[in-house]
């Protein structure tokens, strides 16, 4: 922070707050849960998400059993030493130990001091603001990998409040991952609601499912849809389509823009035109249109012929689990990552059409039942945001503790003493 720090905090670094950094080793191992008997190591992405999954592991062959080291212990830290630029130090704190599990070579274990609170410092490695400076020591040769040396990381300045306004800065930010929780708890019901939801409204359309309306017509999808293989637009807007919010701005998607400079050959989509990732269809990386702009030659775009098919009700038919079979099926690729479903093969792909009324009807019911999830989604992210602004404002000392709450914690762990 700038300025004059708090009455009794001090500026200091880290090495006045660690006491120990311990390291895991690379062992073999199988991809799967560990057993009875059996020993496990962490995966990086057992901290990813900022809270420690313990479930993102893998068993330890047996030969290699000898060479583990660094169990997962409760009240410590634990770090990435080593991902890509933007993973690169994404921390976790570890409540209680787990019996059984190691750390691999890529995490650190944190142990502090004991006149420090251990989840203070978790707080402090996660905020936005500690993190740019923990980022700008990671090195490294490689384009997407970088690397946090034990020396550089010690050194990294923080300032420190006294061990009482610790604890009461960790009260208030564990209250709000409570309530975080709570929200994404509130998201993962209502995507599992939605989910459910939409198969019941939409596999009646679908061949092979146990719902599938016989009585409707079995059409493919040639005869609902033209494909728009329009180029030579390059001053259009550029746009993008994801899984999640279907066709959007390019600016809006939170990744390195690899568009082409010269874009004569990026194709055109309209209001109404449904466009999928050619290589990705089977994800359901698809979406109906509300923009007029250019898409890369990555993306195929259909049309729905307005006589026979409703644009929302495809959309939607696009991302059902049971559709999504469909669409995978006829990918073609030997493996994953060559799978792509051009057009010849989309229009292939046959479908239960009902009346356009009931497209539209169904279509209606499945947005207003995304329009809830939506909501939660929404919620837990502005909570995260809300959180984020907190933590960097209460760890810097800009916000104080009321000073009569630290006080009195104080007084309480003295007497606990």
């Amino acid at each position: 922070m700038s300025g004059a720090l708090p009455p009794g905090w001090r500026q200091g670094t880290l090495a006045d707050v660690i006491a120990s950094i311990s390291a895991g080793v690379s062992v073999n191992g199988e991809d799967r849960r560990v057993r009875d008997g059996e020993v496990g190591v962490l995966k990086i992405t057992a901290i990813l998400r900022g809270v420690f999954e313990p479930e993102h592991h893998k068993v330890v062959a047996p030969e290699e059993r000898q060479r583990v080291a660094c169990p997962v212990r409760g009240g410590r830290v634990l770090i990435s030493r080593s991902n890509t630029a933007d993973l690169v130090g994404t921390s976790a704190y570890v409540t209680e130990d787990v019996p059984g599990l190691f750390l691999p070579d890529l995490l650190w274990s944190i142990a502090v001091r004991e006149e420090h609170n251990p989840r203070w410092l978790a707080y402090l490695l996660a905020d936005p603001a500690f993190r740019t400076s923990l980022t700008t020591i990671a090195t490294g040769t490689s384009s997407t990998m970088r690397k946090i040396s034990q020396s550089a990381f010690v050194r990294l300045r923080a300032a420190i409040p006294p061990r009482a306004e610790q604890n009461a800065i960790v009260r208030i930010l564990m209250e709000w991952d409570c309530g975080i929780a709570a929200a994404e708890g509130l998201g993962s019901a209502s995507a599992r609601r939605v989910s459910g939801l939409t198969s019941r409204h939409l596999d009646c359309f679908i061949p092979g499912t146990p719902r599938e309306d016989t009585s409707l017509p079995l059409i493919p999808l040639g005869e609902a849809f033209d494909e728009r293989d329009v180029t030579g637009h390059p001053d259009e807007p550029l746009l993008a389509i994801t899984g999640e919010r279907g066709v959007v701005a390019r600016e809006e998607v939170d990744r390195r823009d690899t568009s082409a400079e010269d874009k004569g050959n990026y194709r055109l989509i309209l209001p109404g035109d449904i466009g999928y990732n050619t290589m990705r269809m089977w994800q359901g990386v698809c979406g109906l249109s509300a923009l007029r702009g250019i898409v890369s030659p990555a993306y195929t775009v259909v049309t729905p012929r307005p006589e026979v098919m409703d644009g929302a009700f495809a959309a939607a038919l696009f991302k059902a689990p049971h559709m999504i079979e469909w669409l995978r099926r006829y990918s073609q690729g030997i493996v994953d990552d060559t799978l792509n479903l051009k057009f010849e093969q989309f229009r292939q792909i046959r479908i239960r059409l009902p009346s356009l009324e009931t497209q539209r009807r169904v279509a209606n019911a499945i947005h207003a039942i995304r329009a809830e999830a939506d909501v939660t989604a929404r919620l837990a992210a502005k909570l995260r945001e809300q959180k984020h602004s907190l933590m960097t404002r209460l760890l810097s000392g800009a916000l104080r503790v009321p000073l009569r709450e630290a006080a009195e914690q104080a007084v309480a762990e003295t007497a606990h003493a």
